[in-house]
């Protein structure tokens, strides 16, 4: 039935043959006998480097509907709205008390803290796997700044690309970067 998959750059091509196919589905395929050039499907794609990996995306809007959605992600907000919880539960709790108690320096608790505030349409649009391919939890960890304004949120995670915006550190020359991302000098 499938007599060829091609795979390039934009396109994936599927190349079936007419008559095994009506063969399958049990069709009278003796009209068709002399058609035994096979047909071919196109279907735009888009390789896409998201972390470690590298998946294949169709370009159209249904493929990205049905994509499973990120548990990364969905971790990171629920982690957000946890801790955000425990600050504002009336227990007098400070952020370093927290920070203390979640074992996390209180700078990896402020970045966290930063997506309880997500526009409620980004939230929902991680949450059913419909966020850009790019956007995953490590990009949106580290994000050097995060909007507070939830159009400015969209314009910057849903519609644009996120790699001109995350910023990396390096440490100075001569010195190593410890675990928690502190440069210790030599």
């Amino acid at each position: 039935m499938i007599e060829k998959v091609v795979v390039n750059a934009q396109y994936v091509t599927v190349e079936l043959s007419i008559v095994g196919v009506l063969k399958t589905l049990n069709l009278n395929s003796d009209e068709l006998d002399a058609v035994s050039a096979p047909q071919a499907i196109s279907i735009p794609i888009a390789v896409r480097r998201r972390g470690i990996e590298t998946p294949l995306m169709l370009n159209n809007e249904i493929a990205s509907q049905q994509r499973a959605p990120d548990t990364g992600l969905i971790n990171l907000l629920r982690r957000a709205q946890r801790l955000l919880g425990l600050l504002t539960d009336g227990s007098n709790l400070t952020m370093a008390d927290l920070a203390d108690r979640e074992r996390m320096n209180i700078s990896d608790l402020s970045r966290v803290l930063r997506f309880a505030f997500l526009a409620p349409d980004i939230s929902q649009a991680i949450i059913e796997g419909r966020q850009p391919t790019e956007l995953t939890s490590k990009r949106l960890f580290r994000l050097s700044e995060l909007p507070n304004a939830w159009d400015q949120q969209r314009t910057l995670l849903l519609t644009h690309h996120l790699t001109d915006r995350v910023k990396t550190v390096r440490p100075a020359k001569g010195t190593v970067e410890t675990s928690r991302g502190n440069p210790l000098n030599l």
